[in-house]
């Protein structure tokens, strides 16, 4: 408990703030908290902590931590439903830019038995959640995959360079 005021305190000071490593003050805040099975409040840190990453200049492996750190707070709870929007951004954003993450994530949902596979067996409209329904629906005028119908033509060519 002395270690957690100290570090509250410490956030509360601007002179403090400006000289200590604040990523690590978010994730020792977020391990206490967790200790205490308070979960609304280590979410809470993990959003403060997701908040400072976000404004260093280069965000992009420290806001994934913190991603990460959230999905490891929220499987305590299986049934939450932020764990299936977490799951979609690794999927479409995070996975695209970082391959390695598929087995990582994959070991931490196996860690805590999260009982659904989450990348590899999903394909368009299957949800992330067991149970769960369409994840979404492609509408008209959006994209074609094989095996769906072909679009209806729309008596119109494609424009060329030098055509009238």
């Amino acid at each position: 408990r002395y270690l957690y005021e100290v570090l509250s305190e410490a956030l509360r000071r601007p002179a403090c703030v400006e000289v200590i490593d604040l990523n690590r003050v978010y994730s020792t805040l977020v391990g206490l908290a967790d200790a205490r099975c308070e979960q609304k409040e280590a979410l809470e840190w993990v959003a403060a902590g997701r908040e400072h990453a976000a404004s260093l200049e280069n965000h992009f492996e420290a806001v994934l931590q913190w991603e990460i750190r959230e999905l490891s707070v929220r499987l305590v709870t299986p049934d939450d439903p932020q764990i299936a929007v977490l799951l979609e951004r690794f999927r479409s954003y995070y996975l695209p830019k970082v391959p390695q993450l598929e087995q990582f994530v994959t070991d931490l949902l196996g860690r805590f038995n999260y009982p659904h596979v989450w990348v590899s067996s999903l394909t368009a409209g299957e949800g992330l959640l067991p149970g769960q329904g369409e994840a979404g629906q492609i509408t008209a005028g959006g994209v074609w995959t094989p095996g769906s119908a072909e679009p209806n033509p729309s008596g119109q060519k494609l424009w060329m360079p030098g055509q009238q």
